[in-house]
């Protein structure tokens, strides 16, 4: 599966949202900077998603064969960041087993997002500091 088709990742951490947010608002647990935190985490994850939509609309509309290794990295870090997010939600939720509920419920198989390889994140670098097709379209 290409980067440029990320349909069941943004499914699928939408779907994650939903059912953390449903379980932090329906349990009502929690005091104010329990309250804090979290909504600041929650604000990680829809800011890292929006810029994951946003980096995966402009390679759409702007296609360049050098962005690969730019897209990659990009898509790789938010991702991961993306993830940690909710990792620190559910590892500090003041009801232990509500947390590892959540985590199960969102992340059957545990974390699945690695940070980019030091190949990818040097392609990136190339493509943007070398003359290259990509450095021209920025």
């Amino acid at each position: 599966m290409s980067i440029l088709e990320p349909a069941n990742t943004n499914l699928s951490n939408t779907n994650t949202i939903a059912v953390t947010n449903t379980v932090v608002t329906k349990t009502k647990i929690g005091k104010l900077k329990f309250a804090e935190f979290t909504s600041g985490r929650f604000a990680d994850v829809l800011s890292n998603l929006y810029l994951g939509y946003a980096v995966l609309w402009y390679a759409r509309k702007n296609p360049c064969e050098d962005a690969n290794h730019v897209l990659d990295c990009a898509m790789q870090t938010i991702l991961v960041d993306t993830e940690e997010a909710f990792h620190g939600i559910f590892e500090n939720f003041p009801v232990p087993l509500l947390g590892t509920v959540m985590r199960g419920l969102t992340f059957p198989t545990g974390r699945c997002y690695s940070k980019p390889s030091d190949v990818t994140i040097a392609g990136a670098a190339n493509a943007i500091t070398t003359p290259t097709k990509y450095r021209e379209l920025l």
